[in-house]
């Protein structure tokens, strides 16, 4: 059982690493690249919800550090904020699991918008890059994402069978 999750969660990591590399083609205008959920977030939190003794605040942040390396942020960003998603979303785990689907939406809408503010302020500070008001763009996006990963991602978890 542990190994399929394993294997479950490697693919989805892998996948989301694709997702979070891919450029949009050329041509495409600039507001298209704001559309793009940040899959790995959405990734995290519900291996965090569905799986919680396979997840741990080191692998959250180990991923953060790839996606730092592959998005050329300042090293350490996106694995402290990973890490940060992964034990906000453990500590709330049992409630946000209760949720209906449309609660969990808001309450990843909240994750992300918190993501994407702290990520704003640092690129700002740290390459200088100016503060964008269109922060909030992403976290709608990953709001209304939200069912389809979790749709797709309860089908690639292995389930158990209780035999009685």
């Amino acid at each position: 059982m542990r190994a399929k999750i394993g294997v479950a969660m490697a693919l989805s990591v892998l996948a989301a690493l694709v997702l979070q590399v891919a450029h949009l083609p050329l041509g495409a205008p600039e507001w298209l690249g704001w559309l793009r959920p940040p899959w790995m977030l959405l990734i995290i939190v519900f291996w965090t919800l569905a799986a919680p003794m396979h997840t741990g605040l080191v692998g959250a942040w180990l991923v953060g550090l790839t996606i730092d390396a592959l998005n050329v942020d300042p090293l350490g960003l996106n694995g402290a904020l990973f890490a940060a998603t992964n034990f906000a979303t453990r500590r709330f785990r049992s409630r946000v699991r209760m949720y209906p689907l449309t609660q969990q939406m808001g309450a990843i809408f909240l994750l992300v918008l918190g993501a994407e503010v702290v990520c704003q302020v640092v690129r700002s500070l740290a390459a200088e890059q100016p503060f964008s008001l269109m922060l909030w763009v992403p976290a709608v996006v990953s709001a209304l994402a939200w069912p389809l990963a979790y749709r797709l991602l309860q089908r690639m978890r292995p389930q158990r069978h209780i035999v009685v």
